[in-house]
């Protein structure tokens, strides 16, 4: 394979890592987000409900207190799953500087075929090797024993 043919299959790796950290980091970022408003949206509800759980009329409704005790403990559960949400979306970003770093060192290795100069031996350097090999006659084999 020739330098430049090297070097373009080092820059189509590039291209690609290149690409895998964009989408990994975009959608990172995303995740990160969506996860995050999730949470500020539970956080929300929750302390709703425990403003109006500590309100004296709240306690005069017959079965309200017992329908905002299930909605705090559904309501905390949520809250935990969209933390671990996020926790998952910092992570899948994090992991996202493995192809970049990849993407450095093909692109390094791409540059480093692409500006190689081809290794071309002189004229004058293969005339005397040839020269060399057929000055000398062959020699005959040895086939006497002992």
């Amino acid at each position: 394979m020739s330098q430049r043919a090297s070097a373009i299959v080092w820059l189509a790796m590039c291209i690609f890592c290149a690409l895998l950290t964009l989408a990994l980091f975009t959608g990172g970022g995303y995740g990160i987000w969506h996860a995050h408003t999730d949470v500020q949206m539970c956080e929300q509800r929750i302390e709703e409900d425990e403003i109006e759980i500590k309100d004296p009329n709240t306690r005069r409704v017959a079965g309200r207190m017992d329908l905002l005790d299930k909605r705090l403990s559904a309501a905390y559960k949520e809250l935990h799953e969209h933390e671990w949400n996020r926790y998952y979306a910092f992570a899948a970003t994090g992991i996202g500087i493995v192809p970049g770093l990849m993407t450095l060192a093909f692109m390094a290795m791409f540059f480093l075929k692409w500006f190689k100069k081809p290794r071309i031996e002189s004229t004058e350097e293969m005339d005397i090797e040839n020269d060399t090999e057929s000055a000398e006659p062959p020699k005959p084999l040895d086939n006497t024993v002992g």
